[in-house]
Formats: structure tokens, sequence, C-alpha cells
């Protein structure tokens, strides 16, 4: 009976132990990776100085001053500030990079990429470094835009409301 008890006791501590040694294996798989985000203005989007967007050959620039930004047209000079204006920068400054890749010139077509395409060109505050995409066709899954960076070959997908909210910007004429 000595010996029973005891068996007993080995078999409960050496199940306690399996439970313990899965439990930690367990919260090691449920640990995830945390997910390395990449935005559209990179690390740069509080020196975005100026926006530009260009379509069906009018371009509409958009300015910052003193942390205002301003519509600009060549018939009234700058316009009032806009809240709303105000609002669509700050989505763009948050804009991730959902896919990117590099592209050859020959397929460009494929993601709705042409010389005819929506341009938006990002202006910063050194005034060196600008970037430019051209808007292309919205991805199969709905959820995407292409953009394509010309001077880095490549296609980068945004999603749709994000580059809606860039056009916007424009004027009602653009889209």
């Amino acid at each position: 009976m000595k010996y029973f008890w005891l068996a007993v006791l080995s078999i409960g501590l050496i199940l306690l132990a399996i439970l313990f040694v899965n439990k930690d294996k367990r919260s090691q798989e449920n640990v995830i990776e945390e997910e390395q985000v990449t935005y559209l203005l990179g690390g740069k989007s509080a020196s975005l100085s100026k926006l530009s967007i260009i379509d069906n050959a009018k371009q509409i620039d958009i300015t910052k001053i003193n942390d205002i930004w301003f519509h600009e047209s060549l018939e009234s000079g700058l316009a009032q500030p806009n809240e709303k204006l105000s609002k669509q920068i700050s989505m763009l400054m948050i804009a991730k990079i959902e896919r990117e890749f590099l592209v050859a010139s020959e397929t460009l077509s494929d993601y709705g990429v042409s010389a005819d395409s929506s341009k938006i060109l990002l202006t910063f505050q050194d005034g060196d470094e600008k970037l430019e995409f051209l808007i292309g066709a919205i991805a199969p899954d709905s959820f995407g835009q292409y953009l394509y960076q010309e001077k880095r070959k490549r296609i980068i997908i945004i999603p749709t409301f994000q580059a809606e909210n860039i056009l916007s910007m424009g004027s009602p004429t653009l889209r």
C-alpha cells in the first residue's frame, strides 16, 4: 500500500510536469511577431511641405505654410485654410503600403499605369527629395490601388480609400 501511494504521487508529479511544459510551449506558439509596417511617406511625413496632384493636364498644388495647408492656384494665390484638407493630409501621412514589388516598364499596363495616369508629387522641406507616383488601377481584391514609382521601378499597393483621399484633395474636377 505504501508503494501504491508513492506510485500515484509519482504519476501525479509527472502529469503536472507534462502540463507545465505543454503550457509553456503553447504560450510560445501564440507569440505573434510584430508586423513590419511600411508607410508611403516613410519617416518623412512630418517634413512633407507640398503635394501636387496632376490629372487631365490640370495641376493642383497644396502647400504647407506655418503648419497650415493651403490650396494654391495661379488665379488667386493662396486660398483660405481648410480643415477638411488638414484632415486629408493627416490621413495621407499614415498611408500604409500593403505590398510592393519591382516591375518591368512593358507590363505597366497590367496595373492600369500609363503616361495619361494621374500623378502625385510629394515634396519635402529639404526640397531635394521628392516622391513621384503614377496612380494605376484598383487591384483585383478591390481593397488596394496600384501606384507606380518610376524612379525605383516599383509598384506599390495602398488601400483604395487612401488613393481616393489623395485625389479628392484637388478639386471636384479631380475624381
